[in-house]
């Protein structure tokens, strides 16, 4: 038979010999001892040898009834007799005395009694705290098992027998179905299973326990719509060589395979088709660009076995790519380019260049580079159109033109101009200016061929040199000249210390004109004055 040991943590003691002894106290511990005693039943008188009596040797007997120990000692010729209650088999019991003079004269100080074993004896009961299940259930479980031991053992549960105990299983002490047991009560009402509970020392507890299914009003579920469609990817790079768009994917509520097609409405269904009921690609041979196109609309519609449809729109948008920039080189010489003519860029290289375009100016938008370079904006056929000019010294529009080398010619003829009529004839008079500069004149040239042709002579009405001072003195400082500054100029050139060409030269390159250069001009790209970037040009007027 199998040995048991257990710590008891209550034990009472009563001297059944000596009253005088029943006051002992005794503290219950866990220690273990050196030597285990078994084999032996209720009533047999054990002789335990390993007794460590501290004040003298003696004679320790017990005998085990009814869950009680005796322990007896003959000691100084009197005989002690102390009953321990309380105890169940299998107890191990460390018995220390603490106090009392008399207990300590009898079983000397300190006494212990290590390992008492009795008969192990077999489980009593097994329990399942619940013996139902419904039918078509999808949770497997049914109980927790327990089970009752006289000894309190840890118990192990298997399935021992039963008309259906190949439909479960114990998993931790739980006993449920098998995951691929479906239940029907129309079929069968009740299962019977046996349960086995085996102790430490391997003896069993069998008992069968019947489990009813529990009947669950069926319904009939009519057929529902598909719920969703999706696809995977919403963008495809432009004038890619591959088809595949993205994988189709949709939902039902009974779980039905569906049927996906595309459907009327969209304005790009003709450029999409479905491979394998589950791809969406672009029809063979077409090519999508960005600047022409640069989303997709498409209508897919799933079907499910019953006939329902469920639509949903999708929108594919175009991933725009960067492309090799086309340039529009000019020649050395002055070149005269139109715009918006396919060009990322117009390079004028050398001359004096001209870029045409055949819209109003207000019909486009400028804007600076990170390189400062001018970009030009606008719609051609409904289509944005964007060029970046690179020097480029002229734009001409169907109602404006604008001279953007301000610095250069362009600067020179509005100073010609400004000395010659006032500021305010720059607009009128720059073509022909330009004309002449662009052809090769400079500043002294462009004056003396004012004076040449008497073009102050036929504003003014005089071909004085007092009359001359005074026009050119307004046009540049803005006000007539004093008595002495007319005098003084005049005296110049009535002495021919300069002639009338060469004092116009100078006046057009004084600070003030050039002040009156920029003060007339228009920035492009912002409002003159304000840190918003600045292109200013020279707007003039178109000859037709």
């Amino acid at each position: 038979m199998a040995n048991h040991t257990k710590v008891v943590n209550a034990i009472t003691a009563t001297d059944t010999i000596d009253a005088s002894l029943s006051d002992m106290i005794f503290e219950i511990t866990d220690d273990n001892y050196n030597q285990l005693i078994s084999g032996f039943s209720a009533g047999d008188v054990l002789k335990f040898s390993d007794i460590e009596l501290v004040s003298a040797p003696a004679l320790l007997n017990d005998s085990f009834t009814d869950n009680k120990v005796t322990l007896q000692s003959v000691f100084n010729n009197k005989l002690a007799a102390v009953t321990l209650t309380g105890i169940s088999q299998g107890d191990d019991i460390t018995l220390t005395a603490g106090g009392v003079s008399a207990f300590n004269n009898v079983f000397g100080a300190g006494a212990v009694i290590n390992n008492v074993v009795t008969p192990n004896t077999a489980p009593t009961a097994i329990t399942l705290d619940n013996l139902t299940i419904k039918e078509n259930a999808t949770d497997f479980h049914i109980g927790n098992v327990s089970g009752t031991d006289p000894e309190g053992d840890e118990l192990i549960f298997s399935i021992s027998g039963g008309d259906d105990a190949s439909l479960f299983e114990n998993v931790d002490n739980k006993l449920q179905l098998k995951s691929d047991t479906v239940l029907d009560f129309e079929t069968k009402n009740q299962l019977k299973v046996a349960l086995t509970a085996t102790d430490t020392g391997g003896l069993p507890f069998e008992d069968e326990f019947i489990v009813s299914v529990i009947n669950v009003e069926e319904q009939t579920v009519s057929n529902l719509a598909p719920t969703t469609i999706e696809l995977d990817n919403m963008a495809i790079v432009e004038n890619t060589a591959e088809s595949h768009v993205a994988n189709i994917t949709g939902s039902d509520p009974e779980g039905d395979d569906l049927t996906f097609t595309i459907s009327g409405g969209a304005a790009d269904e003709s450029d999409f088709e479905i491979i394998d009921n589950k791809m969406l690609h672009l029809k063979a041979g077409f090519s999508i660009d960005y600047e022409t196109q640069n989303q997709l609309q498409v209508v897919l519609t799933a079907t499910d076995t019953g006939g329902l449809f469920f639509n949903k729109e999708f929108t594919v948008s175009v991933t725009d790519v960067d492309e090799p920039l086309l340039t529009r080189y000019g020649m050395p010489d002055n070149d005269k380019l139109i715009g918006f003519e396919g060009y990322d860029i117009i390079n004028g290289m050398g001359g004096i260049d001209q870029v045409t375009y055949s819209k109003g100016k207000e019909d486009v938008s400028f804007s600076l580079n990170s390189d400062n370079q001018l970009v030009v904006n606008g719609l051609v056929s409904g289509q944005n159109k964007t060029e970046t000019l690179i020097s480029i010294e002229r734009l001409q529009f169907s109602d404006k033109n604008y001279a953007l080398d301000i610095d250069g010619n362009a600067g020179i003829a509005a100073k010609a101009i400004i000395a010659t009529f006032g500021a305010e004839s720059i607009s009128k008079n720059m073509s022909p200016a330009l004309s002449v500069i662009d052809g090769g004149k400079t500043l002294a040239d462009v004056c003396a061929l004012v004076i040449d042709l008497q073009l102050i002579k036929e504003v003014t009405g005089s071909s004085s040199n007092g009359s001359f001072v005074d026009h050119v003195y307004k046009n540049v400082v803005g006000v007539a000249p004093s008595t002495e500054e007319h005098d003084s100029f005049t005296a110049l050139l009535d002495d021919g210390t300069y002639t009338q060409s060469a004092l116009l030269e100078l006046a057009a390159n004084t600070t003030l004109t050039e002040a009156l250069v920029n003060a007339n001009s228009v920035d492009l790209i912002g409002v003159s004055g304000v840190s918003d970037g600045q292109l200013l040009s020279i707007q003039y007027e178109v000859v037709t």
